[in-house]
């Protein structure tokens, strides 16, 4: 990915955790177990898949505690759900749609990159319901991170690099913070 589409990944999703942090949703428990159930699962296949060990072992090897890793895992699942919950509301509220126009040009990319005939892949995919709702899914969750993005307020600041800290040295108060907190007080 080009330097461009990393910062437009960055923005969209620092608009979403921002709206989702902002918004007032309650996350049933329910969900978040769901989703730690996935980011577990997705895990123990990735550590598999690499490093040829399960997730408990890789833990293990690594020496890392499991009451904290259960304890992130947890955080993230709860984070995940609610921005779910969120990207959903904003969908709904704002009518963003998957067309059947979107699923084929999914599609059509998807052949691309996992080098396989698109009529075949779109067969095999339209062949199961469930699967087409997923693809369905993911593109109105990516339409609505969109839709975030393209609505948030950036504010650009100038940076006076002279002025940055170096390495291990105390951050710098940014010009003009020391008036906004003596009006704060």
């Amino acid at each position: 990915a080009s330097a461009t589409e990393r910062s437009k990944d960055s923005l969209r999703a620092d608009a979403v955790r921002k709206v989702s942090e902002a918004a007032t949703v309650d996350v049933p428990d329910s969900l978040v177990t769901l989703q730690k159930a996935r980011l577990r699962a997705e895990q123990d296949r990735r550590m598999q898949s690499e490093l040829s060990l399960s997730l408990e072992d890789y833990l293990k090897k690594d020496g890392v505690d499991k009451e904290a890793f259960e304890k992130d895992l947890e955080r993230r699942s709860y984070d995940m759900a609610r921005r779910t919950l969120v990207l959903e509301e904003l969908a709904e509220k704002n009518d963003i749609q998957v067309l059947p126009e979107d699923i084929t040009t999914e599609i059509a990319q998807m052949s691309v990159q996992m080098r396989v005939d698109a009529k075949k892949l779109a067969e095999y995919i339209y062949g199961d319901r469930s699967r087409i709702m997923d693809i369905a899914a993911r593109l109105r969750m990516q339409k609505t991170q969109d839709y975030v993005a393209e609505h948030v307020a950036v504010e650009e600041k100038e940076v006076d690099f002279d002025a940055l800290p170096e390495q291990g040295e105390a951050p710098v108060e940014p010009k003009g913070s020391e008036e906004a907190s003596e009006n704060n007080e």
